[in-house]
C-alpha cells in the first residue's frame, strides 16, 4: 500500500472496522513507514496547538457578583414587593451584566478572529483539494501559457503556473474561499494530486502556523485530514501547496516558486 492511500483510510478510521482488510493493510503500513509516523505526529501536534490557542474563558467572577447582589438587594427591598417589578430590576442587571461579558467576549473575539480566518482559510484548502475530480476543472491544459492566459480577467492579479520538476500541469479553475476568489491550479507529481493557490492575502495571516525556513525563507506548514499544506506570502498575495507529498517536497517546491518575504 501505497502513504497516500494508507493516510487516507487511516483518516477515516473511525468509520471503518477495525478489522476489515483496508484499515488492517493501513495500519501494517503505518507500522513501517516512518514518513508515515512523522505526518500523523505532525497532524497530532497542528491538532494540539489549535486547542491551546483556543481556551474557554469563563465569566469574570466579579460580573457574576454583580447578578447575584443586584437580585439580593431586590429581594431584601420593601420597595419591590411584586414579582413583575422585580424580574424588571433582575433583567436591567443581567442587561448590564451582559454589556460586560460582550464587551470581555469582544476582546477575546478580536485577538481571535485572525485565528480563526485562519483556521477556515486552511480548512477551506484542504476541502477544495480533497474534492478534486480529473475533469472538474474549467480549464483543462498542460499547456501553461493556456491556462496562465485563461485567469486573465478573472483574478485581479496575474497567474503564473510554476514549472515543477517530473509533474504534469493539468488545468486550473476559480475557487472561493472565505469571500475570496482565488485561482486554483492541478498538478500530477510522482502519482500524487498537487494543489497550488493564490489569493488576495492582505487580511490573511498565516503567522500562526508551524514555521520552517528554507534558506532565507520562511513558511508556514501543517497537517489536515491527511494531507500536508505549505503557505506563504508575499507582496499582498497568499501562496499555498496541498498534497500528500512528504514536507520536504512541499518546502522544496515552494522554495522554486517565489522568495516570500514575510510570515
Amino acid at each position: 500500500m501505497i502513504c497516500g492511500n494508507a493516510r487516507k483510510i487511516l483518516y477515516l478510521a473511525d468509520r471503518l472496522e477495525a478489522a476489515s482488510p483496508p484499515r488492517l493493510e493501513a495500519d501494517a503500513h503505518l507500522h513501517s513507514c516512518p514518513d508515515c509516523q512523522a505526518f500523523f505526529a505532525d497532524e497530532e501536534a497542528l491538532k494540539e496547538f489549535i486547542r491551546r490557542r483556543s481556551p474557554r474563558q469563563p465569566i469574570p467572577a466579579h460580573l457574576r457578583e454583580k447578578v447575584l447582589e443586584q437580585i439580593s438587594e431586590d429581594e431584601a427591598s420593601p420597595l419591590v414587593s411584586n414579582r413583575r417589578t422585580r424580574r424588571k430590576r433582575v433583567r436591567g442587571a443581567l442587561a448590564a451584566v451582559a454589556t460586560g461579558v460582550s464587551l470581555v467576549v469582544g476582546i477575546i473575539g478580536y485577538t481571535a478572529l485572525t485565528d480563526d480566518r485562519q483556521e477556515r482559510f486552511v480548512a477551506g484548502l484542504i476541502e477544495d483539494h480533497l474534492r478534486f475530480r480529473p475533469g472538474a476543472s474549467e480549464i483543462r491544459s498542460s499547456r501553461f501559457e493556456q491556462v496562465e492566459a485563461w485567469f486573465a480577467g478573472k483574478v485581479d492579479f496575474a497567474v503564473q503556473a510554476p514549472r515543477f520538476e517530473q509533474s504534469e500541469l493539468l488545468g486550473g479553475r476559480l475557487c472561493y474561499l472565505d469571500g475570496k476568489k482565488g485561482a486554483w491550479l492541478f498538478y500530477r507529481k510522482q502519482g500524487a494530486l498537487l494543489s497550488f493557490f493564490i489569493f488576495d492575502g492582505t487580511d490573511i495571516t498565516v503567522a500562526h502556523l508551524r514555521r520552517r525556513a528554507s534558506g532565507e525563507q520562511k513558511f508556514g506548514l501543517g497537517v489536515a485530514k491527511g494531507q500536508r499544506f505549505i503557505l506563504w506570502k508575499d507582496q499582498g498575495l497568499v501562496y499555498a501547496l496541498v498534497s500528500d507529498l512528504r514536507e520536504d517536497d512541499l518546502v522544496r517546491l515552494a522554495s522554486d516558486i517565489i522568495s516570500p518575504r514575510s510570515l
